[in-house]
């Protein structure tokens, strides 16, 4: 292992605060696209998140990509008993079920449906105006497809609910699933 003397600025900021987290967290450091895990946590997630432990120089270390974090934490809670809620945004109802084939879990799809009417007069960044002018390519709805869910397994209408009866739903459905219990 190396000593303190011999790391970087980068992993001894890691070790500090490694050092005030409890012992058994394991502490994933942004860096760039990745999320990195240096020294014993390398070793530990590594297995836990099933991905290649390599070396610099002597330090172990492994790497998540940023943008798939998401879904390796979701398979990691979910795989120890923790009911997860997760975005899996796609427009594109082969990615989703892909996602539904690769979790190891119980799937629930939650379909937010909302009209293209109602997104537009949503936008406060004005990003559908733009799209619809063509200012912006590939937007979801508008110049690129999206393809809803076949068989959801609770659908939302933000356009007609509100927030509390949306968020009800959604935990009957738990409920129902024996996935949480409410008091």
């Amino acid at each position: 292992m190396a000593n303190d003397a011999q790391l970087t600025p980068m992993m001894a900021q890691y070790r500090r605060i490694k050092g005030e987290l409890p012992k058994d967290a394991l502490l994933l450091f942004r860096l760039g696209d990745f999320y990195e895990m240096f020294f014993e946590d390398a070793q530990v997630g590594a297995q836990i998140l099933n991905v290649a432990l390599t070396k610099r120089g002597v330090v172990p270390m492994c790497g998540i990509p940023f943008h798939a974090a998401n879904g390796y934490v979701a398979r990691l809670l979910s795989r120890n008993g923790v009911v997860v809620i997760a975005a899996a945004i796609s427009p594109y109802r082969e990615v989703r079920d892909e996602v539904r084939r690769a979790h190891e879990a119980v799937f629930l799809e939650v379909f937010v449906d909302c009209p293209l009417d109602e997104l537009i007069r949503r936008d406060r960044k004005g990003l559908y105006a733009k799209a619809l002018r063509g200012e912006v390519r590939n937007f979801t709805g508008v110049s690129d497809p999206y393809e809803p869910p076949l068989a959801p397994d609770v659908t939302v209408r933000t356009d007609r609910e509100q927030v509390d009866e949306s968020v009800a739903k959604i935990l009957a459905l738990l409920e129902h699933r024996a996935l949480i219990a409410r008091p």
